[in-house]
């Protein structure tokens, strides 16, 4: 299912001076089709970072941004329901 997530200014400068390819995935495959694993890289990541072995590193980002947004303000809770993709607001 394709989705559409508004990003900052700050990720469109980063993602501007990441390396190109030929794919219209940010995060693409081998073939240049849209990634399904990122498990060996997120373990690598948390190996080299010393992080214990039952840190959820992409579960842990999304709700670092959720607490971030909602403790500063930024956004109501339907909103961010929309921007993490959840069905319920809860």
């Amino acid at each position: 299912m394709d989705q559409n997530v508004p990003v900052s200014k700050v990720t469109k400068e980063v993602l501007g001076v990441a390396p190109k390819n030929e794919s219209r995935f940010v995060f693409s495959g081998q073939s240049r089709d849209q990634r399904q694993n990122f498990n060996k890289t997120v373990r690598r990541i948390r190996t080299k970072a010393g992080l214990p072995r039952d840190f959820r590193a992409l579960h842990g980002l999304r709700h670092v941004y959720a607490s971030m947004r909602t403790s500063y303000g930024k956004v109501d809770m339907h909103v961010l329901q929309k921007l993490l993709t959840h069905k319920s607001p809860r």
